[in-house]
């Protein structure tokens, strides 16, 4: 498939660099965007808290917001988000207790918000064979744009377990 040999053939340009230019291409379109590089390195650096108060105030210019701990970051991020399109992006994530403190309801977000997260011990994409890496993408060029439930059924007709149960 053409995309595939496109992708290989990128070499030197990154993740970072690929999310940057779709935000920097769409941003517009949104009620309200950020984006948040060296979310790794401020998390160890800094805290959860930190990055809490830095997307508020990036995104809804909640400026001060002195965030005491996680639960009341998680708890502004909710209503400040709550039925708004939004387009963030998280940039070097590396565990799951990150993309929770930021994201932490996925149901507040408005239809039609985007959110990009890149890592760098994530899309075991770097693991695959060259064969692997071929399918992953013609599945991923294929089912782009469909809806979550019906990729979930076409993927589990076909013999994949889902993670989500329910």
């Amino acid at each position: 498939m053409e995309p595939t040999k496109g992708i290989h053939g990128m070499g030197g340009i990154g993740k970072t660099t690929i999310a940057r230019v779709c935000y920097e291409r769409i941003h517009d379109k949104f009620e309200a965007h950020c984006f948040i590089s060296n979310i790794r390195e401020k998390f160890e650096t800094s805290s959860l808290p930190y990055l809490q108060s830095e997307l508020l105030s990036r995104m809804f210019s909640i400026e001060n917001s002195d965030i005491g701990d996680v639960h009341e970051g998680i708890a502004m991020i909710n209503q400040a988000v709550f039925r708004k399109k939004i387009l963030l992006v998280l940039d070097d994530v590396n565990c799951s207790d990150q993309i929770m403190g930021l994201i932490p309801n996925k149901d507040s977000f408005r239809n039609g918000s985007r959110i990009i997260i890149t890592t760098r011990n994530a899309v075991s994409y770097d693991r695959l064979d060259e064969w692997e890496n071929e399918i992953f993408l013609d599945v991923a060029c294929f089912f782009m744009g469909k809806r979550k439930e019906i990729v979930e059924e076409i993927l589990h007709n076909c013999g994949f377990p889902c993670q989500n149960k329910g």
